[in-house]
């Protein structure tokens, strides 16, 4: 659904003629949309949950560190190959939500298009690719 609604969005908001600006969602609208993601993402994190999590917590620590370093090298990548800023380099790459991060991206000024990019390729590649050899791999 936010992959959709950021589409349709970007297609809306394109300067088809000269004299078209970009629509700004103004501050109030961003933070109730930024608390009713919250809410929603909150009202899922349960004790259970919490507790399930704790059994396995030394794969996802040793998951999340591998995610660390490659993040670092792709954020590497994207400094020095394609000059794009810090700010937008860590955002492209951080892990999470589509409309978390590029509502981070706003606040902090980021490139937002090339954070949401990042963020379309690397689901799709997940999507396309990886899934489909996992499953081969695994069937």
């Amino acid at each position: 659904m936010l992959i959709g609604s950021v589409l349709g969005s970007a297609l809306v908001n394109q300067p088809w003629t000269r004299r078209m600006r970009p629509a700004r969602l103004p501050l109030a609208a961003r933070q109730i949309g930024l608390t009713t993601v919250g809410l929603a993402s909150g009202v899922l994190l349960t004790l259970d949950s919490i507790i399930s999590t704790a059994a396995i917590a030394v794969p996802v620590v040793l998951a999340y560190l591998a995610l660390t370093a490659l993040n670092l090298v792709f954020i590497t990548i994207l400094m020095s190959r394609y000059r794009v800023d810090p700010v937008t380099a860590v955002l492209a790459v951080t892990p999470g939500g589509l409309a978390e991060v590029s509502a981070i991206a706003l606040d902090k000024g980021a490139d937002v298009g090339i954070v949401l990019s990042v963020h379309a390729v690397r689901l799709f590649s997940l999507v396309l690719v990886v899934l489909p050899i996992l499953l081969l791999v695994l069937s």
